[in-house]
C-alpha cells in the first residue's frame, strides 16, 4: 500500500528493501524472544509508512515525525525499521543514493543496549555495504583505539559515512567540534532520529535544541540541496507536535504525531506504583534501595531456579538524574550482592560448608520470610 504512493524512481528498491529487511527483523526478535512468529502492529506500520513517505513519496509529506506511546509499545522497531529499510533503499540505488541515519539516545546504557539490538539485525540482513557504526568512546575502546584514533578511521579521506550511526546526545555534542566527523556526516546526512524525547525540558533541553540548530546549519553549509529529515520518539507529552518542533526548529504545522489508537491499547497486566516517606531513621537512598530489593524479590519468587532466558517480570525505577541513578544502581548492587571484588567473590562451590563468611551473606530481601509484610 506504500510503494504506489513512492516517486517511480524509489518504487523498485523500497519494494526489494521491505521484502529484505522485514523478514529479518521478525527473524531477529524471534530468535531473541524465543518465539516462532512475530507480527507487526498498526502503530509500526503507520510509523513505518510516515517515515518512509517523507523520504521517499511522491506527495507534500510532513518533514517530521513524532512517535508517542506507553514503555514496551514497541516504539524502537516503529522507528528502527524505516531506517533500516532506507538504507538497503539507498544501498540498492548506488553510491550516488547513499545517505547515512542518525540515531541519538539521552543516555549510554540506551544507545548501547540499541546498538547490541541494530547489530544483530544487520548482521542477518547481510549486505556487505550495510553497516551500523556505534559513535561512542566505549566503542574504540573495545577495539583499543583511541577516540582520535577511531575517528580518523570511520570518517577520514577515502571512506564513506555508515548507513546508520548511533551516538549520545554528550557524544554528538564533542563530535561536532571535529572536522572529519563534521566533514563526513554533514555533507550525507538524512535522517536525524532522536529517542526518548520527554526528556528534553529545562536548561539541558535548551542545550539540546541549539545543538539541533547546530547540526541543522552544518549540513546545510555542506549539502544545500538536502532536507534533513527528523524523528522524535516519545513516551506520553502534552502536545508532542509542539514539543517536537521546538526541539528540531520547525513549525508545529510540519510535525506529524503518531500514536496508539486509545482503543487498540489493551491492559496486559497490572502495574504497581511504590511511594515511599522515610521515616528519618535511614537516607532517602537508603530507604529506595531496601524497597527495590523487596519489590523485585516479591514480584520474582522463582529467583534461584529460573532458567538463563526466561521471561521475568521487569521493575522499572526512575530517578530525576543521573547521580540519584548511579548511586541507587550501586548501592542495590552492593544490596543484593551481586557486584564481585577483591574481598567478596562468588562462591564457585555448591558445597555452603565450604563458603568463607563473606560468601554466605546473602541478599537483603531474602533475609526475611515475608518482606512486604515484615519491612513496609
Amino acid at each position: 500500500s506504500i510503494v504506489q504512493h513512492l516517486k517511480p524512481e524509489w518504487k523498485t528498491n523500497v519494494e526489494s528493501a521491505v521484502d529484505k529487511v522485514l523478514p529479518k527483523v521478525a527473524a531477529a526478535i524471534a530468535e531473541r524472544a524465543r518465539l516462532k512468529q512475530i507480527g507487526f502492529s498498526q502503530f509500526q506500520l503507520d510509523a513505518s509508512a510516515e517515515m518512509l513517505l517523507a523520504e521517499f513519496g511522491e506527495g507534500p509529506n510532513k518533514p517530521s515525525q513524532v512517535i508517542t506511546a506507553g514503555v514496551g509499545s514497541g516504539k524502537t522497531f516503529a522507528f528502527l525499521i524505516p531506517t533500516l529499510i532506507s538504507s538497503y533503499a539507498r544501498l540498492l540505488a548506488g553510491e550516488a543514493g547513499r545517505r547515512t541515519g542518525l540515531l541519538v539516545y539521552p543516555r549510554t546504557a540506551l544507545s548501547r543496549d540499541q546498538n547490541r539490538v541494530i547489530q544483530r539485525i544487520v548482521e542477518k540482513i547481510g549486505h556487505p555495504m550495510l553497516q551500523a557504526h556505534f559513535e561512542h568512546y566505549e566503542f574504540y575502546k573495545s577495539r583499543k583505539l583511541t577516540v582520535k584514533e577511531g575517528v580518523a578511521r570511520t570518517y577520514g579521506e577515502g571512506t564513506t559515512s555508515p548507513c546508520i550511526i548511533l551516538t549520545t546526545l554528550e557524544t554528538l555534542r564533542r563530535r561536532l567540534h571535529h572536522p572529519l566527523f563534521l566533514r563526513r556526516v554533514a555533507s550525507s546526512l538524512n535522517r536525524v532520529i532522536l529517542d526518548e524525547v520527554h526528556l528534553v525540558e529545562g536548561l539541558s533541553g535548551a542545550n539540546i535544541v541549539r545543538l539541533m540548530d547546530r547540526l541543522r546549519a552544518l549540513c546545510q553549509v555542506a549539502s544545500p540541496q538536502s532536507e534533513i529529515l527528523w524523528t522524535a520518539s516519545s513516551a506520553t507529552v502534552a502536545s508532542p507536535h509542539i514539543h517536537a518542533g521546538t526541539i528540531f526548529g520547525l513549525p508545529p504545522s510540519k510535525v506529524k504525531v503518531i500514536q496508539q489508537p486509545e482503543e487498540k491499547m489493551q491492559d496486559v497486566g497490572l502495574i504497581h506504583h511504590v511511594f515511599l516517606r522515610p521515616s528519618g531513621r535511614i537516607s532517602n537512598l537508603g530507604a529506595i534501595v531496601n524497597a527495590t530489593s523487596i519489590l523485585a524479590h516479591n514480584r520474582r519468587v522463582d529467583i534461584g531456579s529460573r532458567k538463563k532466558g526466561e521471561n521475568t517480570p521487569k521493575t522499572l525505577g526512575f530517578a530525576d538524574n543521573l547521580d540519584l541513578l548511579g548511586r541507587w544502581n550501586a548501592d542495590l548492587r552492593e544490596n543484593e550482592r551481586t557486584e564481585e571484588s577483591r574481598d567478596r567473590r562468588h562462591p564457585e562451590s555448591r558445597n555452603r560448608e565450604e563458603w568463607r563468611v563473606q560468601e554466605r551473606e546473602v541478599p537483603y530481601a531474602i533475609r526475611f520470610r515475608h518482606p512486604l509484610e515484615s519491612r513496609i
